[in-house]
């Protein structure tokens, strides 16, 4: 979702605001086609959150979920708090259902997505500390459809 703004913007010619942080980037590349488009997402790495807490980043074919002390789930509405997981890394391009787990096989990509976590800790934050860049979620007191007349 975050991509659609810039994609758009790129499309139509518009340039993207200035005055504020724009997370997204231009599809477009890869959306039409072209020769040697790649994700920027690749380089930089694509930082999974849930809620508050930084929980996986990946970044080309890898992806690691970070091993978390007090991991934040989801069930059933209720949020609860109190796992603490291991970390473990899929390569995504080879096996994308995830059902091969090779953080063993590879610890130099577990420490290169390690770094990028913690990159992503330090500008956007995390459930026990802001970052330096981090902005509010925009949130709805009472949320209420919107209908066409």
């Amino acid at each position: 979702m975050m991509d659609i703004f810039p994609t758009v913007a790129a499309l139509a010619g518009i340039p993207l605001p200035i005055d504020r942080a724009i997370d997204g980037n231009d599809a477009g590349p890869i959306l039409f086609g072209r020769a040697n488009a790649r994700s920027p997402y690749d380089q930089s790495g694509f930082f999974y959150y849930h809620m508050h807490q930084l929980q996986a980043v990946r970044a080309g074919r890898w992806k690691l979920y970070l091993q978390l002390k007090n991991k934040i789930r989801n069930l059933g509405g209720d949020y609860s708090r109190g796992e603490n997981v291991a970390a473990e890394l899929y390569d995504v391009s080879n096996d994308p259902g995830e059902t091969r787990e090779v953080s063993s096989a590879h610890p130099d990509v577990c420490h290169q997505l390690t770094l990028l976590a913690d990159d992503a800790r330090r500008d956007l934050g995390d459930w026990d500390h802001d970052g330096a860049n981090q902005r509010s979620a925009g949130w709805v007191g009472v949320p209420t459809p919107r209908l066409l007349p």
